[in-house]
């Protein structure tokens, strides 16, 4: 029999800004609706060396689409 194989876990991606609008980061919030069992979605998008709201949408459903739309805003704002 051979050696079992280790595997070697990496450390996780840091992603460190020095200026602002070098790293976003985007987030989901669920937020209830007058409905029961309704949630609209939060899209939110904060730039992480000023911790600034850069972008913002609030969608009915959660698709790749909808965040798309959300972040391309974000940019041509």
């Amino acid at each position: 029999m051979g050696k079992a194989s280790v595997n070697k876990s990496k450390p996780p991606t840091t992603h460190i800004a020095i200026k602002p609008n070098q790293v976003w980061s985007w987030d989901i919030t669920y937020l209830p609706g007058y409905i029961l069992e309704m949630h609209h979605k939060l899209y939110l998008i904060i730039d992480i060396y000023s911790r600034k709201i850069v972008g913002h949408e609030v969608w009915e459903d959660e698709t790749a689409a909808n965040a798309e739309v959300s972040i391309r805003k974000a940019v041509l704002s």
